[in-house]
């Protein structure tokens, strides 16, 4: 049976709420369903519902996707337009998608700044849709370029801070890494459970952003170098050279400190080079 007969057999269903508070709608917009989407745009008279986390359907499409599903983001505009065209209130995350940046002038910063996750704020939802010009209209509206966050879910509390520039690490973003540079992003910021900017431009052996990062100032970390097999940086800090490396523990340049274990590491490393 098509998902359109059961929904006119049963028309509560539409509106059911799990026990997330979220609704038929929440679910195939938070999947960038495009035609689930426009069937329930039709059917479902309340496309401003809240589920327990204060998120809409609208947001749940902003949400849709990672960082490393990128391609989605198409889908994810798509559904949002469609929202937005059946009468979805427009929210601030809705806005960065659809490009709506009288919108997001007119709003209140505090109300911009709340939306920021341990997943990132609007300045990386801006740059997860490839919206420049909206990144650059909410860092002067007064965002800060790093979206610091502490996270309350753990043991102990984690600050992070970086996620807009990590993420155009990332997707080699230049110009949006320059616009968030430029408006005093830390070059060698530290996301939880995703590292520095840097390691990200090392993951996807990009010389360019890594040199535009070294450039303003970021550093790899020692297990950067370890992980990557950065030779020539190894020797670096082996050879008490480095201007600086950084550690996960204490994100401020330091002149060279690498802790014992690591230098081992590092010395081994060099050895199998010099001997391949």
């Amino acid at each position: 049976m098509a998902v359109r007969e059961i929904l006119d057999a049963e028309p509560e269903l539409v509106g059911a709420q799990d026990e997330e508070g979220r609704a038929a709608l929440h679910h195939v917009a938070a999947r960038a369903n495009v035609a689930l989407t426009r069937l329930l745009v039709d059917l479902d008279p309340d496309l401003a519902r809240k589920d327990r986390s204060g998120l809409t359907a609208l947001d749940c499409a902003a949400l849709s996707f990672g960082w490393a599903d990128r391609q989605r983001a198409t889908q994810a505009e798509e559904v949002a337009r469609i929202l937005v065209d059946g009468g979805a209130p427009i929210t601030p995350r809705g806005a960065v998608v659809l490009g709506d940046i009288v919108y997001l002038q007119a709003a209140n910063l505090d109300e911009l700044r709340s939306c920021a996750t341990e997943g990132g704020g609007l300045l990386t939802l801006a740059v997860r849709f490839g919206r420049s010009e909206v990144l650059a209209a909410l860092l002067a509206k007064g965002l800060h370029p790093d979206e610091r966050y502490e996270s309350s879910n753990l043991p102990e509390p984690v600050i992070s801070w970086g996620m807009p520039l990590w993420h155009a690490s990332a997707y080699s973003e230049y110009d949006m890494a320059e616009t968030l540079l430029d408006a005093g992003a830390d070059p060698n910021g530290m996301v939880y459970a995703s590292g520095p900017s840097m390691e990200r431009a090392y993951g996807a052996d990009n010389e360019r952003m890594k040199r535009l990062l070294s450039e303003r100032g970021a550093v790899p970390t020692v297990e950067t170098i370890g992980l990557f097999r950065d030779v020539a940086a190894a020797r670096q800090v082996l050879d008490r050279t480095s201007p600086g490396v950084t550690d996960r523990t204490d994100t401020t340049t330091i002149a060279v400190r690498a802790p014992s274990d690591m230098c081992a590491s590092l010395q081994r490393m060099q050895r199998c080079s010099l001997n391949k």
